[in-house]
């Protein structure tokens, strides 16, 4: 009997950010902390100014998640460093990066609708 294997297809970039969280730190960092975020921020700032400033909170939602899957991947390169036994200082310094990051997010969020009450 002829058996087929159908080839595994590869995952495409943000298949392997949000879904396994198997991109590379480097790559993890620079596409999706980095200029994903600062797009997402310069749209949706626009059009809460533009049009109604209730339009950013996809942005802070969109920000939460690029956070999450970096801490995420920032874990998986502590992990694999350590293994290796090698410095796994730039997942550190990712870790730090997103929390400041979650803390700006906070207080970016507080003082944008603190003044509705």
């Amino acid at each position: 009997m002829v058996k087929f294997h159908m080839a595994k297809e590869e995952e495409n970039i943000f298949e392997k950010f949000f879904g396994s969280n198997t991109l590379d730190l480097a790559s993890a960092f620079w596409i999706f902390g980095v200029f994903v975020s600062a797009i997402a921020g310069f749209i949706f700032g626009y059009l809460s100014v533009a049009i109604h400033h209730w339009l950013i909170l996809p942005y802070y939602a969109i920000t939460l998640y690029i956070i999450i899957a970096l801490v995420e991947c920032s874990g998986k390169y502590i992990k694999k460093k350590k293994e290796k036994k090698e410095s796994p200082v730039w997942g550190y310094l990712t870790n730090i990066y997103c929390g400041l990051g979650f803390l700006g997010l906070i207080y970016e969020f507080w003082f944008k609708f603190s003044w509705f009450n």
